[in-house]
């Protein structure tokens, strides 16, 4: 865990799910990512994404978690 005096970044957790699938759904999103995502991928991401090794959540302590993908 990172904090600095407006951010918390944390591995994922339980409640942060609904952000990452945002993330994983959202058409602006996918427009830049290569399209939309089948189904079965969301639903195997949503499993398989709280502690997962390189996904992490940045949370502005003020408010909602947004998502940040990290790699290695």
């Amino acid at each position: 865990m990172l904090t600095t005096p407006r951010l918390l970044l944390r591995p994922v957790e339980p409640d942060d799910v609904p952000a990452h699938r945002r993330l994983w759904t959202g058409p602006e999103v996918r427009r830049h990512l290569g399209g939309p995502v089948p189904a079965e991928t969301v639903r195997a991401r949503e499993r398989g994404c709280v502690a997962a090794p390189g996904l992490l959540t940045i949370v502005h302590k003020e408010g909602q978690p947004h998502v940040l993908y990290c790699f290695p």
